[in-house]
């Protein structure tokens, strides 16, 4: 991961140098205050197809800009903005995003009148949804990120993604030691991806109002079963369905109707299993983040939350209780006897 940070001041921002730092092209760019205008971005270059995540700071200011190559998210954190398309207007707050593939757009970011604007801003490669179900699904809900997609937690579908591009923003940004792990950052930038596939899914589904065939009951069954005996791989839920034959798609919609969940929370309910056995018999000296790793888990902090809510106690708990008693069943009994 690399991480550049730049400033913008009211003389830098007519200069139009900021179109380096985050998107295709700037056509225009203003500060609201034309005095004391003021932007800071810090952008993190995660992988080696330019996945990016930017912190934006700024006093208020305007900008027009064209994306050529990535679908953008932008997150206000405190403050809000204003965003047109060609045939589309958005106001977005904190709690919300707005989702866009390659198009051109103005954008306004205001402060909430007593703190600067603040907010966070993804840019995926168009490059890598190269598979073909990828481009299938993107078609299909291509016309709604370019006109723009608004969403908000107060829909189901858009919770996991919008909860979890939160926490791996605040990852990064917020000096992290966890944002230096190769590992960790690579399992995170997977899960983002699935996230937001997962979320491309339940809007295709809506737009075609597929559903599910009498084979969906296989399909899940394969799944959980190429899960099971993959689970220290760092494998996608893409990857598991090409494995047995059938489409994301498919396998989404079959998960829903049959589990009343989806492929990746099984995965992750699979791992959780998979890390609690292996703490349990205390014979090992991984500590429980290397477990977690070594399955493949991307989220420590919200892997430690759903340990303890689905077993009672902290992982730590658990292995310093197992390793106890391991360590008693090591120690040579004495003979009482004489």
């Amino acid at each position: 991961m690399t991480l550049r940070i730049a400033e913008y001041n009211e003389s830098a921002g007519k200069k139009y140098s900021i179109q380096s730092q985050i998107f295709s092209r700037t056509n225009q760019f203003r500060f609201a205050d034309r005095e004391n205008g003021f932007l800071q971005t810090r952008t993190a270059t995660l992988d080696a197809l330019g996945t990016r995540l930017s912190l934006v700071r700024s006093t208020g200011h305007q900008i027009d800009l064209t994306e050529f190559n990535n679908i953008s998210i932008l997150m206000p954190g405190v403050g809000d903005l204003n965003v047109a398309t060609h045939d589309s207007e958005f106001r977005c707050k904190a709690g919300e995003a707005l989702l866009f593939g390659p198009n051109r757009r103005k954008t306004r970011t205001n402060n909430d009148g007593e703190n600067q604007f603040e907010g966070n801003v993804a840019l995926l490669p168009l490059k890598a949804f190269s598979e073909t179900e990828d481009r299938t699904v993107f078609r299909t809900i291509g016309p709604l990120l370019q006109s723009g997609l608004h969403v908000s937690a107060k829909e189901e579908l858009f919770v996991p993604f919008l909860k979890y591009f939160d926490y791996f923003c605040s990852l990064i940004f917020e000096g992290s030691v966890a944002a230096t792990n190769p590992k960790l950052c690579e399992h995170s930038v997977v899960l983002l991806y699935e996230l937001l596939h997962e979320l491309a899914l339940g809007l295709s589904a809506r737009l075609s109002d597929e559903k599910i065939t009498s084979s969906g009951a296989h399909y899940v069954v394969q799944a959980e079963e190429h899960m099971r005996a993959n689970l220290d791989q760092q494998i996608s839920i893409s990857e598991i369905a090409a494995a047995i034959g059938v489409s994301q798609r498919s396998l989404q919609l079959a998960f829903r109707e049959l589990r009343g969940t989806s492929p990746r929370e099984t995965l992750a309910m699979m791992r959780l299993e998979a890390v609690h056995k292996r703490l349990m018999s205390g014979d090992n000296n991984s500590g429980v983040t290397d477990l977690a790793l070594e399955f493949g888990v991307a989220n420590v902090g919200r892997f430690a939350r759903s340990y303890q809510k689905f077993y009672g106690e902290k992982p730590s708990h658990t292995r310093r209780r197992a390793k106890t008693r391991w360590i008693s069943k090591q120690e040579p009994r004495v003979n009482s006897k004489n």
